[in-house]
């Protein structure tokens, strides 16, 4: 069974400051097709949209960025523009100790769209 992020110290920040110069936009969940959930956050920062999926490394530890932009692909999430551009790939630790992808890919940049298909994504209450 794979966890789940745990997102409880995260809060969406919705008014752009110095401090926080990034303003999060919505947001979706779902399960791979192996049973894996995912989470992916809708975020803006200076004139650039991005969109980051967060899923348990278990298993697939080894993959690469591009393994990961094709599993997200494979399992009709994302449809890129042009693959092998606007993708960063990190592992992260949520708080209760499970590790997970970050796949953070640019979806646009001001009059640019990067990403073809993506997840729906549903806003944050009270947006």
């Amino acid at each position: 069974m794979y966890p789940p992020l745990d997102g409880s110290r995260h809060t969406p920040n919705f008014v752009k400051t110095a401090e926080t110069p990034s303003l999060d936009i919505g947001w979706g969940e779902g399960v791979l097709g192996d049973g894996r959930p995912w989470r992916a956050e809708l975020w803006a920062e200076d004139g650039i949209t991005m969109l980051t999926f967060f899923f348990s490394t278990l298993g697939i530890e080894a993959y690469q960025a591009d393994d990961l932009v094709a599993l997200l692909t494979r399992e009709g999430l994302l449809g890129l523009e042009r693959p092998g551009q606007g993708v960063g790939v990190m592992r992260l630790t949520d708080p209760s100790g499970n590790q997970f992808w970050s796949v953070n890919v640019v979806v646009g940049t001001g009059d640019e769209v990067q990403v073809g298909k993506s997840v729906p994504v549903q806003r944050y209450p009270g947006r």
